[in-house]
C-alpha cells in the first residue's frame, strides 16, 4: 500500500520531485522508493505473459495466475470454463503480483551457488567459499594444471555438524549423547581487541557503499536502520563487505590452508600446487625443515574438545620440534596477528588443554593426546606475503586469558535486572526495612513509657503480634505481612507521638 513521504527527495527512477506528504511506493524491481506515478500498472504485468494466453477482459491478468482471483468483476467462470493448472511464476514476477495484492514479498530461499568451471584457461586458478560444482560437491579451489586441459578440484575438508545461527560443533558428549559445543574460537573472541576489529568493518562498508550506486541508493531510501529497515540495512553491510573485498583474503587463507595440508599429509607435491599459492607453500615447508620441524600427520587438523566447559576447536597442527620432547600444538595464522595475540594464545591453550579428541573423517572420538604444557607455535603464513615466521606463545599465558575470557562470557550472559533496578530514593526503604526500623524506634520509646526493661516491651510485642505474621519479621514478607504490621505499628506510634515518615518501596 503507498506510503506518504517523510522527507523531500527525489524518485530513484524517473528523478521526479518528491515533497514530504507525496504518495510513495516501492517498485517492485528494485524495491526503492518512486511517486505512484512511476509503479507500473497491469499493462506492465502483462508483458509476462506468453503469447496466446487467455487474458481477463476486467483485470487484464491471464485468468489462470494467482492475481485473478482479486478481480472484481471476473469476466471468466472459472468454475465452468476448463483453466490451465496455475504454472510456477517467475520469482520476479510472482513478487511484483504480491506487491500488486498489497502482500509482504517473501525474501527469495538463497539458491547454492553454481561454478562454471568450463571457464578456468590452463594456469588459472580460483578460490570459493562454499562453493559448488555442477555436481554439487563443495569446493575451495579449481585449477587447470599448465600443460593440461582438465580441471581439478580442492574440495573442502570434512566438518562436523554445526549449529546453523553461531557455528558451534555437534560432537558427542563423553557418554556419546550429541551436544553442541562452544567454539574455541568464540570463547577467546571476548578478549580480543574488539575496537580494532569494529574500525575496520566499519571502513570496509564504507569502502564497499562507495563502490556500488545501488547500496548507496538502497541506504538513500531506507530511514530506519534499527527497526522497519533493519533487515535492509543488514543486508546492504554484507553486500558492502563483499564489494569492499572484506572476504576475498578469507577465501585466499582458507586454500592455502588446504594446500599446505594437502602437501603435508603427502596427498600433493609442491609443483602440483597452482602457482597462486606454490610460492607460500614452498615457503612454508622451507620454513619448517629449517628448524628441522617435522609435521604429524595424526594431529594434522584435529578437534579437542575440553569437556569440562563444552567448548571444542580445531588445531591446524601437532609438532615434533627437536628440542621438545612431547608433541607441541600449533596453528596456522594466513591474516594479521597484530590485535588477536591474546586471544591466539587463549586458543593454543585451550587445545592444549583438551580433555578428547574426535576424528571427523571416522566420526570416532579418541583419547587425550599428551602435548607439551609450556609452548605453542604460531606458523604465521600471509595469504598476500612472501614470508614465512614461527611465534612461540606462552600456554601458561594463555590459560590465564582462557579462565578470563570464561569469566567474561558469564558476565555477558548474567541477567541485566541483577545489576539494575529502578532508582529508590533514600528515603523509602524496601518493605523489610520499614518495618524493621519502625520497630526498632518504637521498643525504646514503649519501655520509656512503661518504665520497665527492652526485654518485657518485646515481650509485649511477642503476645499481641498479628495472627499470620511471622516472627520474628522476615527478611522476605508478603504483601498481607507488611500491611497488618503498619495496621499493627500505626496506633501505637500515634499514641506514643513518633508516627515513623519514611514511606515504603512498592
Amino acid at each position: 500500500m503507498p506510503l506518504e513521504a517523510k522527507f523531500d527527495s527525489t524518485c530513484t527512477t524517473c528523478q521526479a520531485p518528491i515533497f514530504a506528504g507525496d504518495p510513495i511506493d516501492r517498485h517492485p524491481a528494485t524495491d526503492l522508493f518512486v511517486h505512484v506515478d512511476c509503479m507500473p500498472g497491469p499493462e506492465a504485468l502483462l508483458k509476462t505473459a506468453p503469447d496466446g494466453t487467455a487474458l481477463c477482459p476486467t483485470c487484464g491478468f491471464a485468468a489462470e495466475w494467482p492475481v485473478h482471483a482479486n478481480c472484481a468483476n471476473p469476466a471468466v467462470d472459472t468454475d465452468t470454463q476448463p483453466v490451465a493448472p496455475p504454472r510456477e511464476l517467475d520469482p520476479e514476477v510472482a513478487a511484483a503480483f504480491a506487491h500488486t495484492r498489497g502482500e509482504a514479498v517473501p525474501e527469495p530461499a538463497p539458491q547454492p551457488r553454481r561454478v562454471d568451471l568450463s571457464r578456468i584457461k590452463p594456469g588459472d586458478a580460483v578460490e570459493l567459499e562454499e562453493g559448488e560444482t555442477g555436481e554439487g560437491q563443495d569446493i575451495v579451489a579449481a585449477w587447470v594444471p599448465e600443460g593440461s586441459t582438465s580441471v581439478r578440484i580442492l574440495p573442502g575438508r570434512p566438518e562436523p555438524e554445526r549449529h546453523p545461527k553461531d557455528g558451534r560443533y555437534k560432537l558427542p558428549d563423553p557418554e556419546g549423547k550429541a551436544k553442541y559445543h562452544t567454539r574455541a574460537t568464540t570463547v577467546c573472541k571476548a578478549i580480543d581487541k574488539v575496537d580494532m576489529l569494529i574500525a575496520w568493518k566499519e571502513r570496509q562498508v564504507a569502502a564497499g557503499i562507495g563502490r556500488r550506486e545501488d547500496l548507496y541508493a538502497t541506504v538513500a531510501s531506507h530511514r530506519d536502520p534499527n527497526g522497519a529497515d533493519r533487515e535492509k540495512y543488514t543486508d546492504v553491510v554484507e553486500k558492502a563487505h563483499e564489494a569492499a573485498g572484506s572476504n576475498t583474503k578469507s577465501r585466499l587463507g582458507t586454500a592455502l590452508h588446504r594446500f599446505c595440508e594437502e602437501v603435508d599429509l603427502g596427498r600433493m607435491g609442491i609443483e602440483e600446487v597452482p602457482a597462486k599459492w606454490r610460492g607460500q607453500v614452498m615457503r612454508y615447508r622451507q620454513c619448517l625443515e629449517a628448524y628441522g620441524i617435522e609435521v604429524i600427520p595424526q594431529l594434522v587438523e584435529k578437534i579437542y574438545i575440553d569437556d569440562r566447559y563444552g567448548i571444542a576447536g580445531t588445531g591446524d597442527r601437532g609438532l615434533r620440534l627437536p628440542d621438545y620432547r612431547l608433541p607441541v600444538i600449533a596453528d596456522i595464522k594466513t591474516g594479521s596477528i597484530k590485535y588477536a595475540v591474546k586471544a591466539i594464545a587463549c586458543q593454543l591453550a585451550i587445545y592444549q588443554d583438551h580433555t578428547r579428541t574426535y576424528d571427523v573423517v571416522s566420526k570416532t572420538p579418541g583419547p587425550r593426546v599428551e602435548m607439551d604444557s609450556t609452548i605453542g607455535i604460531v606458523i604465521h603464513l600471509p595469504q598476500d606475503g612472501n614470508e614465512c615466521t614461527l611465534y612461540q606463545f606462552s600456554l601458561a599465558q594463555g590459560r590465564e586469558y582462557y579462565m578470563t575470557a570464561l569469566e567474561v562470557r558469564e558476565i555477558q550472559r548474567a541477567r541485566d535486572d541483577t545489576v539494575h533496578a529502578l532508582y529508590v530514593p533514600r528515603n523509602v526503604l524496601q518493605p523489610y526495612e520499614w518495618v524493621a526500623c519502625r520497630l526498632e524506634a518504637l521498643v525504646p520509646l514503649l519501655a520509656e513509657r512503661a518504665n520497665c526493661p527492652v526485654g518485657e516491651v518485646l515481650t509485649y510485642l511477642a503476645d499481641y503480634w498479628p495472627a499470620g505474621v511471622r516472627m520474628p519479621f522476615p527478611a522476605d514478607p508478603t504483601a498481607i505481612e507488611v500491611e497488618a504490621m503498619d495496621l499493627f505499628l500505626t496506633p501505637l506510634e500515634t499514641e506514643l507521638g513518633a508516627p515513623f515518615a519514611v514511606g515504603v518501596a512498592s
